[in-house]
């Protein structure tokens, strides 16, 4: 059995959701620049679906190809990867993240809660329509709490130079790039499929540990841009809705697959690392309005930590 292929395909998919996703994501960002009327909301819903194209493009082919498991445990680790890796990577490449008050105690608790209702709601090994529509409830709550919250955009012009060129330009780059998304989506699935075969683990947990990161590209891709332009502190609000993003698919494919069952051992391993892990990005957030880089340490050691207990749970279903 060659396996090499089937890496070389993983990682091929992996490479077009990276450079598409950052296309899609720029020539948005300066279709937007064109109108001055930009708004947290905006930066919060529309920049958060526009990096989460991975994340749908595998929800959408894992339902068509019969296994919502490799979705559902997607979508769990996804979000993890975003606050819990992603974010505080960015904290100790850039020294810190300023929060900037875009959101007070209260709501940013109500924020962390919606983007761990999918690892909540999974504890039980089931998912299920109710469940569904529970998300969609406190997604449209979360929705209402933020546009009476409106506060200027973070989403400065991070990623790009200034550009003349007309937005139907960017606008077809965004419907081809969302083309190749899908189909590198369809790969990513097959392949992560393949691999649960081969290594017999549950679908779920190759959704959890290989996914998670191969579709959080584009905000890897962020935060390195951030970085690089010494920006680190305007890519937070876009993170915090690409995670809630996570929890506005989940709820789809809750509704659309009516009931899921997934490996449940799973998913109270990440529940509980989910529980501790957002709790510590709460209070190193409310702390001094910012997250450094030793609480960013910290944050990258609770994840690493995930990422171990998990491989070692794979190891053990292979034996």
């Amino acid at each position: 059995m060659n396996i090499l292929p089937h890496i070389a395909i993983f990682a091929a998919a992996i490479a077009a959701i990276w450079f598409f996703a950052g296309l899609i994501v720029e020539s948005i960002d300066r279709v937007a620049s064109k109108f001055n009327n930009s708004s947290f909301v905006v930066a919060f819903f529309l920049l958060g679906s526009l990096t989460s194209l991975g994340e749908i493009s595998v929800a959408i082919n894992s339902v068509m190809s019969g296994v919502p498991q490799v979705a559902a445990g997607n979508l769990v680790g996804a979000s993890f990867v975003l606050l819990l890796f992603i974010v505080p990577l960015l904290a100790v490449a850039a020294g810190k993240i300023t929060m900037h008050k875009i959101l007070d105690g209260w709501r940013l608790v109500y924020v962390l809660f919606v983007i761990a209702l999918p690892s909540l709601f999974l504890i039980d090994g089931v998912l299920s329509s109710r469940e569904g529509v529970a998300s969609l409830l406190f997604l449209v709550s979360l929705f209402w709490i933020i546009k009476k919250y409106d506060v200027p955009a973070s989403t400065e012009k991070i990623l790009i130079k200034e550009n003349k060129r007309l937005p139907l330009l960017d606008l077809g780059k965004v419907l081809v790039a969302a083309v190749v998304i899908y189909f590198a989506g369809h790969l990513l699935v097959e392949e992560a499929v393949y691999f649960a075969d081969v290594f017999n683990t549950p679908k779920s947990l190759m959704g959890v540990i290989l996914l998670s990161i191969g579709t959080n590209i584009p905000e890897i891709a962020i935060a390195l841009r951030a970085v690089l332009k010494h920006r680190a502190d305007v890519a937070l609000g876009n993170y915090l809705g690409s995670a809630t993003m996570n929890t506005v698919i989940f709820a789809v494919l809750a509704l659309v697959s009516k009931r899921v069952t997934v490996n449940q051992p799973e998913f109270v391993v990440s529940f509980v690392f989910t529980l501790v892990g957002f709790v510590l990005f709460y209070f190193f957030i409310r702390s001094k309005e910012r997250l450094s880089r030793k609480e960013g340490a910290i944050l990258l050691g609770l994840y690493m930590l995930f990422l171990a207990v998990h491989i070692v749970m794979i190891v053990g279903s292979v034996q």
